[in-house]
Formats: structure tokens, C-alpha cells, sequence
């Protein structure tokens, strides 16, 4: 389709086998655009979905490809793959397959969702609104998150060597990758299981960062090293091996740490505004500058 300011128009579904657009500012009207094939844009191209409008990709082969692409909706029920960058202004609903291996999807909208039991693979997603999800997903390169996004249930699952930009309150997370790595001032934030599969979580190259172990229930930290780790929200959160933290051990009001039976290393402060239950367990403060540590408790040190 050509034409600078060319449009789609009409109030009903419009269907199409391959959508390829071949010159600037082309839009389309607020109905369901549903897509058996392909959506793509040439060096000229771009294409803006109106406000109410969803892009439906049905096609078992689908893509999007190209530049200066934005959606209201996104809605797979097929198979698509995209290497390209897109802007989502509304929700992301994933019933069959989206395979995103270069590129990022940006979420623009306040109040969106990601939904779907389908397979949802970002390579890089960014959250510039405020975003919720229940769904299981994966991030290969980068989750960046401007203002808000949450999740209440499923998997967040980080492969190759990702990157956690900003504040994600996650449920579930999963680490099977070479490295996630933890960029300065972010949070991430757990509040059912974290398990680590394969990799490392770096916590060291850019400082401060911060893992949240936040579920109201009981909760397993696994053993490996954090800067700043933060206990909260209530429930027993139970060490699941050696903890080691190079920044603030904090324990919230109304939260018991359970230390286990093992030697834990801190390098810096422990502050317990609720329980630690040292169990037989051993802290030891390990770094080379003065720590404090603020509890009412029993350390054995």
C-alpha cells in the first residue's frame, strides 16, 4: 500500500492475507484488522493503528517487520515472529505464539494488560505506561520499566544475557540464562518463587540494585549474592542456602527471616525491623568498612 497519508478505512473487520506499507503516515480506523500472513513496512513506510483499533494475527507463519509501527491492540491467535521495534499503546493478548528475537515491544498505555495462555517470547520490553500481567512470558534482552508494571501471576522467565531496567514486581521468576544483570537503582521484585536454573544474577556491575522478596506468604531465597536485599510484606521468607549481600540486609516490620543452618556473608548493614530467626545458622559481616546492625534478636556471630 502506497501514498504518504493513505488510510484503511471502515468500521468492520478488514482482512487481509499480507499487509506491506510503502510510504509515510498510513493509518487505519478503530476496527479489528485481522492478518493471515504478514505486516510490514518499508524504509518509508510507517503505520499508526487508531485509538479502539486491534491488529489480529491469525496466520500460522505470520510477522511484522519493519519500522515505525504502532498499535492500539495487539492480538495473536497464530504464530508470529518480529526482529522489530513496535509501539503498543493498548493491551497485549497472546493466544497462540509470539516469538520476538530482536527489537523491543514499548508499552505506552496506563491501565494495559498482557494476557493469554499462548507462548509469549520478548526480546526487549519496555513499559514507558502502567502495565499488569497474569501470564507467563520470557525476556531475552531487556525489561525496562519507566513507571508501573506488576505481575500477579505466572512466570517471568529471563534468558541470555538480560538486563532488569527500573521497578518490576514480578510473582514468579525464573533465571536460565548466562547472566540478568541488575542496573543501577532497579528493584525487582518477587512475591512467590525464584528459581535459578542457569546463570548468574549480577548484582555487581552497576550499583545500587535491589531483590524484593515481597509475597504476603512464605517464600524460599535462593542462595546466591545480592546488593541490597529487602524482606517485606509480611510471611516467613526462608533462606534457601548461603545468602550473601554486599549491600543493606533489611527486614521489614511484620516479616521473619529464617536463617536456616547456614553461614551467611554480609559485607554491609543489617537492619531488622521484624524477625530474624537465626535458627543455628551463622551471620558473618565479612567487609572491610563498618557495618551496623539494627534488631532486637539473637545473631550467633
Amino acid at each position: 500500500m502506497g501514498g504518504p497519508g493513505s488510510a484503511i478505512s471502515g468500521s468492520g473487520a478488514q482482512n487481509f492475507i499480507n499487509l506491506t506499507l510503502n510510504a509515510s503516515n498510513i493509518t487505519a480506523s478503530s476496527a479489528t484488522l485481522n492478518l493471515t500472513g504478514s505486516l510490514a513496512t518499508t524504509t518509508a513506510g510507517t503505520f499508526v493503528h487508531n485509538t479502539g483499533s486491534t491488529l489480529n494475527m491469525t496466520g500460522s507463519t505470520g510477522s511484522i517487520t519493519g519500522l515505525g509501527i504502532t498499535l492500539d491492540n495487539l492480538s495473536v491467535t497464530g504464530t508470529t515472529s518480529t526482529t522489530s521495534t513496535l509501539t503498543v499503546k493498548g493491551n497485549i493478548a497472546i493466544s497462540g505464539s509470539l516469538n520476538a528475537t530482536l527489537g523491543a515491544i514499548a508499552m505506552t498505555g496506563t491501565g494495559k494488560t498482557i494476557s493469554g495462555a499462548g507462548t509469549i517470547a520478548f526480546y526487549g520490553l519496555i513499559v514507558q505506561g502502567s502495565v499488569t500481567t497474569a501470564s507467563s512470558y520470557s525476556i531475552s534482552n531487556a525489561l525496562d520499566v519507566k513507571r508501573s508494571f506488576s505481575a500477579s501471576a505466572g512466570i517471568t522467565t529471563f534468558k541470555n544475557s538480560a538486563t532488569l531496567n527500573g521497578t518490576a514486581n514480578l510473582f514468579n521468576v525464573i533465571l536460565n540464562a548466562t547472566s540478568l544483570l541488575l542496573s543501577t537503582n532497579s528493584v525487582l521484585g518477587i512475591s512467590n518463587v525464584f528459581t535459578i536454573t542457569a546463570g548468574t544474577l549480577n548484582v555487581t556491575t552497576a550499583l545500587p540494585n535491589t531483590v524484593s522478596f515481597n509475597g504476603s506468604g512464605a517464600q524460599t531465597i535462593p542462595s546466591t549474592t545480592y546488593n541490597r536485599l529487602l524482606l517485606t510484606n509480611g510471611g516467613t521468607k526462608s533462606a534457601g542456602g548461603v545468602i550473601t549481600t554486599n549491600g543493606n540486609f533489611t527486614i521489614n516490620s511484620a516479616t521473619t527471616f529464617n536463617a536456616g543452618t547456614f553461614t551467611h556473608l554480609l559485607y554491609s548493614n543489617l537492619i531488622n525491623n521484624g524477625v530474624f530467626s537465626a535458627a543455628t545458622s551463622t551471620v558473618t559481616f565479612t567487609g572491610v568498612e563498618d557495618v551496623s546492625i539494627t534488631c532486637a534478636t539473637t545473631l550467633m556471630v
